[in-house]
């Protein structure tokens, strides 16, 4: 598998795993996305996939926990 493909599955899962911690009010999920985030970061910074799941991400950091 090359490095963009690495990437856009990142971006696909990432978003799956953010939709379910957003939809259980997790903010221990939407933290252990970052995570992830930041490994992208270190490969790949300037990657569209990488840069989409930046903004979600910090959308759903902005958005109160659902308790």
């Amino acid at each position: 598998m090359c490095e963009q493909d690495d990437l856009d599955a990142a971006e696909t899962f990432g978003g799956q795993a953010l939709d379910v911690a957003e939809q259980f009010g997790s903010a221990r999920g939407v933290a252990r996305l970052g995570g992830v985030l930041r490994r992208m970061r270190r490969i790949a910074p300037d990657a569209p996939a990488t840069r989409r799941l930046v903004e979600r991400l910090k959308l759903a950091q902005q958005r109160p926990a659902n308790f």
